[in-house]
């Protein structure tokens, strides 16, 4: 079952609910153990009893502390259901039941077992047999299985629900219709006769629509304007590829490639010489702080120290890395050792000048070096063809950027070096800033060359798939050309032809582009280009002779004419709703909408475009659809009456809402959630519609009315769904409690059998029976009877669902026990022989065939809960009424019967021949004959009511029609 919305029965369980199922069995097995124990026990034996009472209250406790954290999970899970039969079982638990006394299951264990210490054996037994009720009821909670009379009372509560939302939404549909008599009644006449002529255009329109879709079916114009539009986009997509192909020059792939390399490379030497201007800032400026004091040397050593450790973690990326956190290690060891001593500082302080300048050199010439690489590339690519592809065009502006970027790195590092003698690092702009903007503009520039040479290096392979792919597509529109109703006409053949020919030129402009012949590449594609463009006009064409021309014409000249009228309509509606000017003014731009909709459309069908033809159409029958509903917001109450009657709507709408209220309160005691949102939006529609009707905006007010009786039925919906789950969960019950039933008579039965059985062994004399006999026979006919009376009740219960076949097999049965009551007493003679036993083997034959009918009727019916959407077809398909048994199940049982007559038939020509000759027949024999007569009868009309209540024609009402069809029934 889902959970996920509404809450809805089920008699299936989850895998924890099972462990709770084998706990309680546990349980349940001691305690009545105990309660069979004799009330005078000994001392021993009641202190062993009182220790396995102490035993199940431990297990009670945990099992109850498990069902916490289980309804716990569940819920967390979305488990909704299964929760709530934790929650519904914990609270079992802790109910103080007036048939307990007021007490728990944990007290009444408690007071079994302090009664057991006690010797109190009859308060133990009265306690223990009123725990076995309380977890006989546990388990019905924690499986789901409701009784009957719970399961009725929550099938007429819902009917009752179901009941009421019906006559609500009645009453709504009601409200609807009187307040669409008020709207009509405010109306002038002016406005009447607009509606009059707006429902009459929309009409016609709709008819119009209707023709010209029809035409379009079997004209198969909308296959036409399905290929029109993917022929469009195919030729968009090969003008694309043409005007790539017509660009592309494999021989640059080669330069381009090398000129990302060396772009690569010179951004790489930017990144170098741009860490080693970093380095050589930071040196300088902890020279300065370390000549100043001691505080500065430390603080120097410090930052040096930290910025050290940075570099060397950027070692695996770049190796220059290595040599700048050596240098900064090593001038942070020199501000550490000279802090004390300015000597030593002033010392320290020069060395770390010196150390700057040498990384600054470094720097500079890996700018120079960057600067010569970056030159190499850009004139690699300015010895390309005088007219280089647009990629090769923009590979050189970014060389060209490149080249730009290293020349001003090494022209900055070249004025920087000469004026830091005569310059405070305040004073100058940061080395390692303007060192950080080269190689900046290097990476993009580098990235630019890259995404340049993998374009060209894969520009063949992309232009070789998409001529490929598109000539695939070409090929399939040809061949959903063919295959429309136009294919045989000319234009439709010059198209398809034009189709196959581009396709071609695809296949060679593909083959081209894997070679790398660049300039067959370019003809190929440009000729697939004219070909589909050739084959657009002819299906153009193909299109315009798809309709019969004089039906388009007049088709044409109808929609012109309602065009015309639509503009008339507008002027119309200015006079009538002159009083209502947003009414007005709404009604007209609804109008003027649907007019140009119009033309377009008659355009269409002039250009024989049958498919936006009828596009337009549609989108003009909503224009006028608008425009009505746009002019009854003009009809509004004016006199006094109307004003009276609008509030007297709209407290009857006030009214459906406070019902809407009450029933929304049943709907969530139910657990009804699809019915509880269904009704919360009866409830915002009833109360707008109020708003409505008070504000006298009837137009606004039918429209919610009508929004709120959809909800309503919808609500209904619901509760009907949820009304069958619980008929269905009646059912199983029911099939559940009749299937226990058959188990017990059947064993109850065979009980009676076998003390027949060993009776009629001990008689001496099959005439006679002793006074004892006597009194054993009667024992055995009352307990007949009593499993008779028994199954009558359930042919009874069974019959009421509407299964046949099962109540004439429980009848059979409780006729055959009394017939075997009667014979086993003074009636019958006394007789305990082979006669009596074989009836009994009838009807233990006739009980073990009704349990396994039941049997795999609650397996079949516990797969389908394993498969709701295979359960519901089936219900739709095999069970047009909802039956206790299906068809099928009963049928079998009555192919089962009359095969079985068949055999008591063949049984009894075998073992008295007699019946076949004229010589005077046994009473008895006949009598048995006589049965299996009315058995064959009854099968006879059970197959009857089969077959009428299938709906299969009487085989004998017309001799000339042709017999049914029946199933050979083969006795063996």
């Amino acid at each position: 079952m889902n959970n996920s919305t509404t809450a809805t029965p089920t008699t299936r369980c989850s895998a924890p609910l099972l462990v709770a199922w084998v706990l309680l069995g546990w349980w349940a097995a001691p305690a009545v153990a105990a309660s069979a124990v004799e009330p005078r026990v000994q001392d021993a034996r009641s202190a062993q009893l009182a220790g396995d009472q102490e035993l199940l209250l431990r297990q009670i406790t945990r099992l109850r502390q498990t069902m916490e954290v289980l309804a716990a999970r569940f819920e967390a899970e979305g488990r909704t259901h299964a929760a709530k039969l934790l929650r519904e079982g914990l609270a079992h638990v802790d109910q103080r039941a007036l048939e307990s006394g007021g007490k728990t299951l944990v007290e009444l264990m408690g007071d079994a077992k302090q009664d057991l210490e006690s010797g109190r054996g009859v308060q133990s037994l009265e306690a223990q047999a009123a725990i076995v009720r309380s977890m006989e009821r546990l388990y019905s909670i924690l499986t789901d299985r409701r009784g009957m009379e719970d399961l009725e009372k929550q099938i007429d509560a819902l009917q009752a629900l179901k009941g009421d939302l019906q006559a609500l939404a009645g009453a709504e549909g009601r409200l609807r219709q009187d307040t669409a008599q008020l709207q009509q009644d405010t109306r002038t006449p002016e406005q009447k006769a607009l509606d009059a002529a707006l429902a009459e255009a929309a009409r016609r329109q709709a008819a119009l629509t209707e023709r010209v879709q029809a035409d379009n079916r079997a004209s198969g114009a909308l296959d036409l304007g399905q290929i029109a539009k993917a022929l469009q986009e195919l030729r968009t997509d090969q003008s694309r590829d043409a005007q790539v192909a017509g660009a592309w020059k494999p021989e640059e792939a080669a330069p381009l490639a090398e000129a990302a390399r060396q772009a690569a490379q010179a951004s790489e030497q930017l990144a170098a010489a741009e860490r080693l201007t970093r380095a050589a800032e930071r040196l300088r400026q902890a020279a300065r702080a370390v000549s100043e004091s001691a505080q500065g040397a430390a603080q120097a050593a410090e930052s040096l120290d930290q910025a050290a450790r940075r570099e060397q973690r950027s070692q695996a990326v770049d190796p220059t890395a290595k040599r700048t956190g050596e240098a900064l290690a090593e001038a942070s060891r020199r501000a550490d050792a000279a802090k004390q001593d300015a000597g030593a500082r002033a010392a320290a302080a020069a060395a770390m000048q010196a150390q700057a300048g040498a990384l600054e050199a470094e720097a500079k010439a890996q700018q120079a070096a960057a600067e010569k690489v970056a030159q190499q590339a850009r004139a690699a690519l300015e010895a390309l063809s005088a007219a280089p592809s647009p990629t090769a065009s923009e590979a050189l502006t970014a060389a060209q950027a490149l080249t730009e970027a290293a020349r001003t790195a090494a022209s900055d590092a070249q004025s920087e070096a000469s004026a830091a003698q005569q310059q405070s690092g305040s004073q100058q702009q940061s080395d390692s800033a303007k060192a950080e903007a080269a190689r900046t503009r290097a990476d993009q520039s580098r990235a630019e060359l890259a995404a340049a040479a993998e374009e060209a290096r894969n520009l063949g392979q992309a232009l070789q798939a998409s001529q490929a792919q598109a000539a695939q597509r070409a090929q399939q529109l040809a061949e959903a050309l063919q295959r429309t109703p136009q294919a045989g006409s000319e234009a439709a053949k010059a198209a398809r032809e034009a189709m196959q020919q581009a396709a071609q030129a695809q296949e060679r402009a593909a083959d081209a582009a894997q070679r790398g012949e660049a300039q067959q590449l370019a003809q190929a594609a440009t000729a697939a280009e004219e070909a589909l463009a050739r084959a657009q006009e002819a299906l153009q064409q193909a299109q315009s002779a798809g309709a019969n021309a004089a039906e388009r014409a007049a088709m044409q000249a109808e929609q012109a004419q309602l065009a015309r009228e639509a503009q008339q309509l507008a002027q119309q509606a200015q006079q009538a709703l002159s009083s209502n000017k947003a009414a007005e003014q709404s009604t007209k731009q609804a109008l003027d909408a649907a007019q140009q909709a119009m033309q377009q459309a008659g355009e269409a069908l002039q250009q024989g475009d049958m498919g936006s033809a009828a596009q337009q159409q549609e989108q003009a029958e909503q224009n006028l659809q608008k425009a009505r509903e746009a002019a009854a917001q003009a009809a509004q109450p004016k006199t006094a009456e109307q004003q009276q009657r609008a509030q007297e709507l709209a407290r009857e709408q006030e009214r459906i809402k406070k019902a809407l209220l009450e029933l929304a309160k049943l709907a969530d005691e139910k657990d009804a959630q699809g019915a509880q949102q269904a009704l919360q939006k009866a409830q915002q529609a009833a109360q707008q519609a109020q708003e409505a009707l008070e504000q006298g905006d009837l137009n606004e007010a039918q429209r919610q009315e009508q929004a709120a009786e959809e909800a309503l039925q919808e609500a209904a919906q619901e509760i009907q769904e949820q009304e069958e789950q619980y008929q269905r969960l009646r059912q199983e019950e029911l099939l559940f409690q009749i299937t226990e039933e058959v188990t017990k008579l059947l064993a109850g039965h065979r009980e009676q059998m076998q003390a027949l059985k060993e009776l009629d062994a001990a008689r001496q004399d099959p005439t006679r029976a002793t006074h004892a006999q006597k009194l054993r026979l009667r024992k055995i006919a009352r307990a007949e009877e009593a499993l008779a009376t028994r199954s009558a009740e359930l042919a009874k219960a069974i019959g009421e669902e509407g299964s046949l076949v099962f109540r004439s097999v429980f009848t059979r049965v409780d006729e055959d026990l009394k017939r075997i009551a009667a014979l086993l007493t003074e009636e019958g003679d006394w007789q305990s022989g082979e006669r009596v036993q074989a009836l009994q083997q009838d009807v233990e034959q006739d009980l073990d065939w009704l349990g396994t009918a039941l049997a795999e009727e609650k397996d079949r019916r516990r797969e389908e809960e394993q498969n709701q959407e295979q359960q519901q077809q089936q219900q739709q398909q095999q069970q047009p009424e909802n039956r206790l048994v299906p068809d099928e199940a009963e049928l079998k049982l009555l192919r089962r019967m009359e095969v079985d007559v068949m055999e008591s038939i063949e049984r009894l020509l075998v073992l008295h021949p007699e019946l076949d000759s004229e010589a005077d027949l046994d009473p008895l024999l006949l009598e048995d004959v006589s049965r299996l007569a009315r058995r064959h009868e009854k099968t006879s009309e059970l197959f009857i009511a089969f077959r009428k209540r299938l709906g299969v024609p009487d085989p004998g009402a017309e001799a000339t029609e042709p017999q049914p069809f029946v199933p050979e029934i083969n006795p063996r």
